[in-house]
């Protein structure tokens, strides 16, 4: 049951919107908090390293930008687009203690590429911090059009309490190069988007380990890494040997998304055993590529009946293999609000929602099958909700108000189970 429940809050995504009034689906919904919400969109991943002998470390910033969020103007050689990004460091007490900015020029070739969404522009900014609570903002300006927008990440590198100490690590893209000997962080593009699938299949991860000079470098450090879905199984997971190189031993390794199903999962690093082990973690996430529609096609078809129609629904129930997958990823396209950038926000927002659902609402059956996952994945978080506790007087109940768009459900708990049953209204 649990399986079944990981893969419904996983499968069930973007059919939502198909039904919705027009002016909700112009509404901007949440989306990573590490991607700006205004245009232009970028992603931004950041992660500490300590610098041997100093007290202070480097913060590398990985930036992101699609093409299709840049203002390209048309040259004599082509396309040409001018933006600047800045990164301001501030401290616990809000005092901005490091920062820069940086302008960069992007050309292209071709118009195509000026309007794709998998075409990006990435760097990596540094900023030299010592360890402690900080809040970085990150902007980003497109100089001709002075379109702009802005990120604001919370963040706490941390000093060396004992050692060997374990760093944070990238997430990354494998470099076609990955396997060659050579530096271990050559091996990783950094991927602030944080999703693979079928375009990125593989991923890999650098890290490093602090400690005292040695007299060898013939000993090793033991690093477990695993992958947990979000009932914290265990989907995926190894063991490396990193080898001892004094003060600083840098590892990297990779794996393969192929046995995982499109959802989100947590990639967590450990160093040592038991209590005392140093564990680091990233989220990261796979697309809706790597479907797993077929598992159960029943009730997928059940889910997406709650806003689809029939006629959308069947003809993905009577196709096999590859033309059901086609549909299936086109029944996600037809609902892009931003077919420009490379998420489906209505996709990332319906994900929110049946998790949501299932975390929440799960009792005797799984949190979307019930009155209330059903509302809340059709209509999202009510702006108020009104609960009462059973009483002598009455069972428990839920009111949910939705105030613009004038709506009320009322949910009543006959039994005293936590199986609240939708009472009004009927339409429902």
């Amino acid at each position: 049951m649990r399986r079944s429940r990981c893969w419904f809050a996983v499968v069930a995504l973007g059919v939502l919107f198909s039904c919705l009034p027009l002016s909700l689906r112009a509404q901007s919904f949440p989306l990573n908090p590490r991607r700006a919400r205004e245009s232009p969109h970028f992603h931004v991943e950041t992660a500490f390293f300590l610098i041997p002998g100093e007290s202070e470390g480097t913060l590398d910033i990985f930036y992101d930008v699609s093409y299709s969020q840049l203002q390209f103007l048309k040259g004599r050689d082509g396309y040409v687009a001018r933006f600047e990004v800045q990164a301001i460091l501030y401290d616990s007490k809000r005092r901005q203690v490091a920062g820069d900015s940086w302008r960069r020029i992007v050309r292209s070739a071709s118009y195509s590429e000026t309007v794709s969404p998998e075409r990006s522009y990435q760097e990596t900014f540094s900023l030299r911090v010592a360890p402690g609570k900080y809040t970085l903002l990150i902007r980003t300006e497109n100089l001709e059009s002075e379109e702009r927008s802005s990120l604001v990440l919370e963040f706490k590198p941390e000093s060396v309490v004992s050692l060997p100490a374990l760093s944070e690590f990238v997430l990354g893209r494998c470099s076609p190069d990955s396997l060659v000997s050579g530096a271990p962080r050559d091996g990783v593009v950094p991927h602030p988007r944080g999703r693979f699938g079928e375009a990125f299949p593989n991923f890999c991860v650098y890290g490093e380990i602090y400690d005292r000079p040695g007299e060898s470098d013939t000993s090793y450090y033991r690093v477990a890494w695993r992958i947990l879905d979000e009932q914290n199984s265990v989907k995926l997971a190894d063991t490396l040997r990193v080898a001892r190189r004094g003060e600083v031993s840098s590892f990297h390794f990779s794996s393969s998304v192929d046995r995982l199903t499109m959802g989100r999962y947590t990639l967590e690093l450990a160093l040592g055993e038991g209590k005392r082990a140093q564990k680091r973690r990233r989220v990261l996430e796979v697309d809706e590529s790597r479907f797993a529609i077929d598992e159960n096609i029943d009730d997928t078809l059940m889910l997406l009946g709650y806003i689809a129609s029939r006629s959308e629904t069947e003809p993905i129930r009577e196709a096999e293999g590859e033309e059901r997958k086609r549909l299936w990823l086109e029944f996600w396209k037809r609902r892009d609000p931003h077919p420009e950038t490379p998420e489906n926000e209505f996709l990332i927002e319906f994900f929110e929602r049946v998790r949501h659902a299932n975390s929440h609402f799960s009792s005797l059956e799984a949190g979307w099958k019930t009155d209330r996952g059903r509302i809340y994945i059709r209509r999202g978080p009510p702006d108020q909700i009104e609960r009462r506790p059973m009483s002598p007087s009455g069972p428990a109940y839920e009111v949910w108000s939705y105030f613009e768009r004038n709506l009320t459900f009322v949910f009543v708990d006959r039994m005293g189970f936590g199986e609240y049953e939708l009472i009004g209204p009927s339409l429902e």
